[in-house]
Parts: structure tokens; sequence; C-alpha cells
């Protein structure tokens, strides 16, 4: 049997434990007292004492037994550790240098593999930037002009596919590179075939632009005579529309005049008629405004009686302001009797 199989064994052996009674007799208690005795009773009561003077000793010898084997037990935890502690501390000893041998190869070995991963990965991001370099030739030329194209394919024509840059990508990237030089080559045909087409447009442009210029200096030289032309036309009929505005408001200015003349004519002579229905209107009032004025001088003259009672002085003082407010009231309103 090897070590693992007799380790394994010994796990599954359990000592037995003994603490002073056995389950054989725990059965013959459990039975015997199973029934409990009516505490009222004498005799019930005597049963409950004897049971307990039969099942106390057994319970405290029980935890007692309990006691003295859990500290032996753990005694011989304390010397088992302590042993196993020193054999671990030994065979630690003898582990350490061989891990630490065994790391030192595999930290080695790793790192190896990294470098190796991180060399192989600035490989084939190189040979992929030389080929995106190819690939950007044909890039961003859409409307571009003549001189951009010809400048790509000379940039083109420059590249040489080596086995020291493209590896093994070598053939794809030839391939690629003369399949973006036929494109440059097709577009700069076609941008000289544009361009030459381009040169002859201008060229027949450029007539059509000096005969437009012509044409059109033509016709701003008989704008300009027809312009000229128009304002003398203008100048003389405005002199012409000037004489007769001006003959026309001398001859309004004249019948305003007349006509302000006679309305004032008119006016003057209803003034005479007013004024002579005024003065027969205040010639026939005269008596009476003559007698109201007299009437209010005669007022004027009485003077207020001597009191002494306060609230009549006021009353008094009343009256005679009502009195010089209707004599001013009749002086301002017969004046014009005076003045007539």
């Amino acid at each position: 049997m090897d070590q693992s199989s007799e380790v394994a064994t010994i796990k599954e052996k359990q000592l037995p434990i003994k603490l002073g009674i056995t389950n054989a007799a725990l059965t013959k208690l459990e039975k015997k007292y199973s029934n409990i005795p009516n505490a009222e009773t004498k005799d019930g009561y005597a049963a409950i004492v004897a049971a307990k003077r039969e099942l106390t000793p057994l319970r405290t010898g029980v935890e007692a037994e309990r006691k003295m084997q859990v500290a032996s037990a753990v005694e011989h935890q304390k010397r088992v550790n302590s042993v196993a502690n020193q054999i671990k501390a030994r065979i630690v000893a003898i582990e350490t240098p061989l891990y630490a041998a065994k790391q030192e190869v595999d930290e080695r070995a790793a790192r190896v593999k990294r470098e190796a991963e991180e060399a192989e990965e600035r490989r084939i991001l190189a040979i992929e930037s030389a080929v995106k370099d190819i690939q950007e030739l044909t890039s961003g030329l859409l409307n571009a002009d003549l001189s951009l194209l010809e400048e790509r394919l000379a940039e083109a024509n420059s590249i040489v596919i080596s086995d020291a840059v493209y590896q093994e990508y070598v053939e794809p990237a030839a391939h690629h590179l003369e399949q973006v030089k036929a494109q440059l080559t097709n577009a700069v045909t076609k941008a000289k075939a544009l361009a030459e087409q381009q040169k002859e447009i201008d060229a027949r442009q450029k007539v059509l632009d000096e005969a437009s210029e012509a044409q059109r200096i033509a016709n701003e030289d008989a704008q300009r005579l027809m312009d000229n032309q128009l304002a003398e036309i203008e100048r003389k009929q405005k002199e012409f529309d000037d004489r007769e505005a001006e003959a026309l408001r001398l001859e309004v200015e004249k019948a305003e005049e007349e006509r302000l003349a006679i309305e004032q004519e008119e006016a003057d002579k209803q003034r005479i008629l007013d004024d002579k229905k005024n003065a027969d209107e205040l010639k026939a009032r005269l008596p009476e405004d003559i007698k109201l004025q007299d009437y209010v001088k005669a007022l004027s003259a009485v003077e207020p009686p001597e009191l002494t009672d306060p609230m009549l002085c006021a009353i008094v003082r009343d009256i005679f302001i009502s009195i010089a407010d209707m004599t001013k009231t009749v002086y301002e309103k017969t004046q014009d009797i005076d003045n007539g």
C-alpha cells in the first residue's frame, strides 16, 4: 500500500470515546424513567428524588471524564502541532532552493517567450505599416489634380519590395504594389487627357469671354449714349415743367389772394353787423345792469352788526364774503357796459 492509501485508511479510523457509561446503560435508564411519576403524590415525589440521586452522579461523572479527556487531547494537539511545525520547517528548507531554481528558469523562459512575442508583434506591425504605406498611395485621390497623381506614381515607382522588409508577405506586397502602380498610371493618363481637354475648353472659353467682353463694352457705350440722351430729354422736360409749374403757382396764388380778399370783405361786413347787434343788445340791457350795480353797491355799503357770539360772527363773515364775491361777479359781467 502506498503512502496516500495509508493516510486515507488512518483518516477513516476513529477511536471510541468512553465517558464512564455505555449506550446500553443509557437505553435502560431511558426506559426506566420514560414514565414521569406524579410529583403531587408521596410515592411519585420519592421516586423522582431517587431518580435524581441516580442520574446526577452519572451526569457529573460524564462531565468530569470529558474535561479530563479534553485536557489530554489539547495537550496532545499541542505536541502534534509542535512536531508538525518542525517537520514542515525542514521540508520548506528543502523546497525553497528547489522552487527558487525552478522559478528562475520559469521566469527566464517566460521572459524569452514574451520578448519573442513582442518582437514578432513589432515585425508584423512593421510589415503591415509598409503595406499600409502602399495602400495609402491610392487614398484621397478623388478629384485630385495631375501634379498630386504624378507625385504618388513617382513614390510608388520608388518603392522596392524586398525580403528583408516584407519577409513572408513579399509576394502579396509585390502584387499589391503592381496594382497600385497600374491604378495610379491609369489615373495619371486620364488626368492628362482631362487636362488637355480642359486646355481646349479654356481656350474656347477665352475666345467666348473676349467676345462677351467686347459685346459688354459695346452695350455699355450704347447704354451710356442712350442714358445721356434721356438725361437731356429729362432736363428739357424739367425746364418746361418748372416754367409751367411756376405759371400755375402764380395763377393759384392770385386766385387764392382774390378768394381771401372776398372772404375778408365778407368777414368785415359780418363783424360790423355783429358789432351793431351787440351794441343794440347792450343798450337795451343797460338800465337793468345799472340797477344791478346800484344794488350790489348798496349791499357793499352795509355795515356788519357788532356781535360777540363766535358762531354768529362766523355766519356774518361768510355772508359778507358771499356779498363780496357777488359784487365782483356783477362788476365783471357789466364791465362791457361801461366800456361801451
